[in-house]
């Protein structure tokens, strides 16, 4: 069998399973307009040279072969695969103290990097690196390691080496198992993030006796967080959060220094009275595990700002815990198990900023309780049982939002006007007949929230709420609105879908793209009794003039069977 030649289409023409190609490129060569003349083929071949045969992009990316039977068959080439691996870059920094390889899409990391010995900060984050080379352990002046956003699965034995290193940076990896042993030989290490890999203990981290910030959270750490934990004497950070720990270790009081303590999202049944050794902390996150109830010891972390119990199953504080911290400013007790508010001591709400009680079991509120919350600018109480607020509400004179949504309340009380500074108020699904006229004071209200109640009636003072922007009356019983609903000019969505109304004010008009008419966000009248009312959207509008009305003319005149429907609508409306 003759063995098969090939060559591409841009190749030195050779031999006579060419002539076919030469014969074409002779005739554009001699239709150049050049007046040429060709006698042999090397003329021929010295010309080509200079106007190389145009190849369509599939020639190009082909290879020509020629079979037993002399058969011409074309094959797509193999298109060379080209490893990034930075070695480039590296050679360049030579010498540099900041080397930035990041985003770079290097899949592999060249061996030359052994060559950055003067490197003190070595950037690799965001890459598609799965192994570091052994020659990274040359790299003894390095301090700053940032590798997240790779694929790494484990780390090399020589980077115990890099004893320099005070910052590492793992996020978003693919380590897993055991904690990596290199690691624990980096003495000087004074931040490690490991956020979202797969390691399953830190058994050893107490080695590292210069650890300042910790983070492993995401990860599967399983069961008690190890009592090796306590000889990270320096440690200020500590987040373990989403894992499935069980237990926190006693040996926690000994990380006296101890600025942010979060486990949120573990399994977590009880706090040890250790915690209470922590004078530092300032943030504790606690969320969504399955405490029962705060260690008494608690009370003795004076500079806590912030607590969060969200998602868990206490139903009380430690007493007077929040009157001892003064300088708590949120505290989140949502989804729990209250079934009223924590101590009776004013005292207690005298800092708070934020308050959240929602979807607990609260059935009242004393609100003289807050005689002394005077910074108090948000407070969630909803889904809970509440029916009556007890007290004057004025005591939450600082509120700028207030959510009572998912509560059986049939009234208000009329000092609800005495919230000057409430922008917020959501009210949804309750037992609301109607609303005090009071309701007309919260000049800076910007959100009302009435939707899935029972109203049937309105004050007209309602109109004096000029910088509303939402009102929510979907599913109640409002036969109809009160005109002085039209001067609400800052108005940019009402809902009034599923209730009993028959006309509307004249201060109501179809949505018209005009110029001469508010841009408001459409809503709706359906599920009413409107029964001369077609089911368009409709929105408010500024009261109508005649003047404004020419627009609509115009358009009738030109023959918009919409607009002419929704004007006859709006005639039998306004009459």
């Amino acid at each position: 069998m003759p063995r098969q030649r090939s060559f591409t289409i841009t190749e030195t023409f050779r031999g006579k399973t060419l002539l076919p190609i030469i014969d074409i490129n002779l005739q554009r060569v001699r239709s150049s307009g050049r007046g040429l003349k060709f006698n042999s083929l090397p003329d021929v071949t010295a010309a080509c040279r200079n106007k190389s045969p145009i190849a369509s992009p599939a020639a190009r990316k082909s290879v020509f072969l020629q079979d037993e039977n002399g058969r011409k068959i074309s094959l797509s080439k193999k298109r060379r695969i080209k490893r990034l691996d930075g070695a480039k870059t590296i050679l360049e920094s030579k010498g540099e103290s900041l080397v930035d390889l990041s985003s770079m899409g290097l899949d592999s990391l060249a061996t030359e990097i052994g060559y950055l010995s003067d490197a003190v900060e070595l950037y690799l984050y965001e890459n598609k690196l799965t192994a570091l080379p052994p020659q990274i352990g040359c790299l003894k002046k390095l301090q700053k390691l940032w590798l997240q956003e790779n694929s790494l699965a484990y780390l090399p034995d020589e980077l115990e080496q890099c004893s320099a290193i005070t910052h590492l940076d793992l996020r978003h990896n693919k380590l897993e198992g055991p904690f990596p042993g290199a690691i624990l030989s980096l003495k000087n290490l004074r931040q490690l993030l490991l956020t979202y890999n797969r390691l399953t203990d830190l058994n050893g981290i107490g080695e590292l006796k210069a650890l300042q910030t910790l983070v492993v959270n995401s990860n599967n750490l399983q069961g008690c967080v190890p009592d090796c934990i306590g000889e990270l004497a320096n440690l200020q950070t500590l987040d373990l959060s989403k894992n499935r720990l069980t237990h926190m270790t006693e040996e926690i009081k000994n990380c006296s220094m101890l600025k942010r303590l979060l486990v949120d999202y573990n399994q977590i049944r009880e706090l040890p009275s250790a915690v209470g050794n922590l004078s530092e902390l300032t943030i504790l996150g606690i969320k969504y595990n399955c405490l029962t109830e705060l260690p008494n010891e608690l009370i003795s972390c004076t500079k806590l700002t912030e607590v969060n119990t969200e998602g868990n199953e206490i139903d009380h504080l430690p007493e007077e815990m929040l009157a001892r911290m003064p300088q708590v400013t949120s505290l989140n007790l949502s989804r729990n198990m209250f079934r009223q508010l924590p101590s009776q001591d004013p005292r207690q709400y005298s800092q708070l900023k934020r308050l959240a009680l929602d979807n607990n079991a609260l059935e009242e509120i004393q609100t003289d309780i807050f005689e002394q919350a005077t910074q108090l600018s948000l407070l969630q109480l909803s889904n809970n049982n509440i029916r009556i607020l007890h007290g004057n509400v004025c005591y939450w004179k600082s509120l700028i939002e207030l959510d009572m949504s998912y509560n059986q309340l049939d009234q208000l009380p009329d000092t609800i006007g005495e919230l000057t500074n409430l922008e917020k108020l959501e009210l949804t699904n309750n037992r609301l007949q109607s609303l005090p006229k009071s309701i007309g004071r919260l000049i800076h209200l910007n959100y009302l929230e009435l939707e899935f109640n029972q109203i049937c009636w309105l004050p007209s003072e309602i109109g004096d709420l000029e910088q509303l922007r939402v009102l929510n009356l979907d599913a109640n019983r409002l036969p109809r609105l009160p005109t002085a609903i039209g001067k609400l000019a800052n108005l940019v969505q009402l809902k009034l879908a599923d209730n009993l109304l028959q006309r509307l004010p004249p201060q109501i008009a179809f949505r018209i793209k005009s110029p001469n008419f508010s841009n408001l966000m459409p809503t709706n009248l359906n599920y009413n009794l409107t029964q001369g009312l077609p089911r368009y959207k409709i929105t408010l509008v500024a009261p109508l003039e005649k003047k404004s009305l020419e627009p609509i003319r115009q358009s009738v005149k030109e023959g918009s069977n919409i607009i002419t429907t929704m004007l006859k609508a709006q005639n039998s409306i306004l009459q």
